[in-house]
């Protein structure tokens, strides 16, 4: 059965409206509804209320309001939180350190806060640009200002052109064929997408060893690792208490070993116990690397720590001697 998120967000809208329109994009510019992008949502509401210039209007105007809305509770979260919250979670906001840095100098003078209306007019950018706003401590009342100008600028220009006909009938389409092609094909897609997570594990280490300071994990690797481990340390554990249950697990995703291997020169117990060693295998040499990774990081943040310490009392410099 396809999830038809377009249908339950269309059931959401018709039960209650623009008031629901409001709740969406709130939490879409909360980045809290990462798989309905509320572009999508805005050709939904200009095709169903915008079809005469005052309920065209009336729409910009909620939208505008709720994505404002939205934008203010992530500047809120960002302010509240501090720098030391995004140097622990770097990854959490789709921001590398030094992204995040170089903005949040800008936010600190009043011609960089006008970033806080260009950028909401470029995709994906209109979200994050909070962020550094509140970690630069941006002035609220200019923030929601030049926010809400920002977002009925980008609302206005983008629902007046999303009342043609074919948008619509498009956008009714929206991530359907994506998740027929996912529900077809689920083991092919979830190969990639561990294959994908041992890469960005090998690109973390690899940065890691040349910045140890700035280095930072991969959720999505850590979780490719942890398929691997399990994965085939389930496949081999089912070989040897019931090898009917790995064949027929491997005939849901796809792969009948008991029809297939008799064409090779391996009995199906034999290649279900290479797929599940060679997930140990890569799993092995992507934690391996990675755990010397770590350690690098660790050993570089002791030395930073130490010569910081050394730093704060000079006097005693002579009478320590420091082993990196």
């Amino acid at each position: 059965m396809v999830t038809d998120f377009v249908g339950l967000i269309q059931g959401f809208l018709d039960s209650y409206g623009l008031l629901a329109v409001f709740v969406l994009l709130t939490l879409d510019s909360a980045m809290l509804l990462p798989l309905f992008p509320g572009e999508v949502l805005l050709v939904i509401a200009a095709n169903r209320w915008g079809q005469t210039p005052v309920m065209l209007g009336l729409v910009i105007v909620v939208a505008s309001a709720a994505a404002t809305l939205g934008n203010l509770l992530v500047y809120g979260i960002a302010r509240g939180a501090g720098r030391g919250f995004f140097e622990r979670h770097p990854k959490l906001f789709l921001m590398s350190p030094r992204t995040r840095d170089k903005l949040e100098r800008l936010f600190q003078r009043p011609a960089g806060q006008s970033l806080a209306l260009f950028l909401r007019l470029v995709p994906l950018a209109r979200l994050l640009v909070s962020l550094p706003a509140g970690l630069a401590r941006m002035p609220v009342k200019r923030f929601i200002l030049l926010s809400l100008i920002g977002n009925a600028i980008f609302n206005a220009g983008f629902m007046y052109v999303a009342r043609d006909p074919q948008v619509a009938t498009a956008t009714n389409t929206y991530a359907t064929p994506a998740w027929v092609f996912v529900q077809a094909n689920w083991a092919l897609v979830a190969v990639s997408g561990v294959g994908l997570g041992v890469v960005l594990s090998f690109k973390a280490a690899r940065k890691a060893h040349r910045s140890p300071l700035e280095a930072e994990g991969s959720f999505l690797g850590f979780l490719a690792r942890l398929v691997l481990f399990w994965g085939g340390i389930a496949v081999l554990v089912g070989l040897w208490i019931e090898p009917t249950i790995v064949y027929q697990a491997f005939q849901f995703a796809g792969l009948d070993l008991t029809t297939v291997a008799p064409d090779w020169p391996f009995a199906p117990a034999s290649v279900a116990a290479a797929i599940g060693l060679g997930a140990l295998f890569v799993w092995w040499i992507a934690s391996s690397i990675w755990r010397g990774a770590r350690r690098r990081v660790k050993h570089a943040k002791r030395v930073n720590r130490l010569k910081s310490q050394l730093d704060a009392q000079p006097r005693a410099v002579h009478d320590y001697r420091f082993k990196p």
